[in-house]
């Protein structure tokens, strides 16, 4: 058999052995790319994980009383764009989704900043809504809530974002405070970001300091009358104004008016 394969081979025309030895490339290529598929890509990394893929992030700023902040710009750590929220403190602008998961949204208005960052970002996200929300001192912003949609508009369920309970430490390993104690610096904080790092929220129970009114101001008590005790004169009448000289009697100034006998 193997002499006749040499022989058929031989007796082949060089055009025909072309294109047998051509076949025979074009099915070893094939197997090798299914071969590449079924394991996850050859040599240029994984298919499809490892890009960036297209982002849409929105929202609104407004105010404690839900009024519109325009001009608030709102940005994306990394990207150039600056978008800016119009008249009635909408924004929305396109950017993409690191190969880490992690976005972080910053915004500033009037001096006042803030920011979101996000983390494990749903691999089904096509967009995120934000709520950020300028504080009564118009200091700081914060986000107060946001949410995942996909391509079709529907909302992909996520944890809270409120805070997770701190991991226990390792030994010999620092843990690191998920907001930062900043009671004592005379600003009361009611309103933060939600960052690792940001001050930690505060109300008249945790930082009393900041936080509680302070009492009024009292003014020194002036004496409704002036003493004249001792000047010579007994003044039973006088005036009801402050500054007045006070009420004398044989009892409270005998000096003025007590009893002079004769020799």
């Amino acid at each position: 058999m193997k002499g006749m394969l040499n022989t058929n081979w031989l007796n082949m025309t060089p055009v025909r052995q072309k294109d047998l030895a051509l076949c025979r490339l074009i099915v070893f290529a094939v197997c090798a790319l299914m071969i590449c598929g079924l394991l996850g890509g050859c040599g240029g990394g994984s298919i499809g994980t490892g890009a960036e893929s297209s982002f849409t992030v929105s929202g609104t700023v407004e105010t404690k009383d839900g009024a519109a902040v325009a001009g608030a710009e709102v940005s994306v750590s990394g990207m150039q764009e600056v978008v800016v929220t119009d008249a009635n403190g909408l924004f929305v602008f396109n950017t993409s989704i690191p190969a880490d998961r992690l976005l972080d949204i910053q915004i500033s208005y009037s001096g006042a900043n803030g920011r979101l960052m996000l983390s494990d970002i749903p691999n089904d996200a096509a967009e995120v809504t934000v709520m950020f929300q300028l504080n009564e001192q118009q200091t700081a912003i914060a986000a107060q809530s946001f949410e995942y949609r996909r391509d079709d508009g529907a909302v992909i369920e996520v944890p809270s974002a409120s805070p997770s309970p701190t991991p226990a430490a390792q030994p010999g390993a620092t843990p690191e405070a998920a907001c930062v104690d900043d009671c004592g610096d005379g600003i009361c904080a009611e309103v933060v970001c939600l960052a690792v790092g940001c001050p930690c929220a505060e109300n008249a129970s945790s930082c009393p300091s900041d936080c509680q009114a302070a009492p009024p101001a009292t003014l020194p008590e002036e004496p409704a009358c002036v003493d004249d005790c001792g000047d010579g004169i007994c003044a039973e009448v006088v005036c009801l104004a402050l500054g007045c000289p006070c009420a004398e009697d044989a009892d409270s100034c005998p000096a003025d008016c007590g009893i002079v006998y004769g020799d």
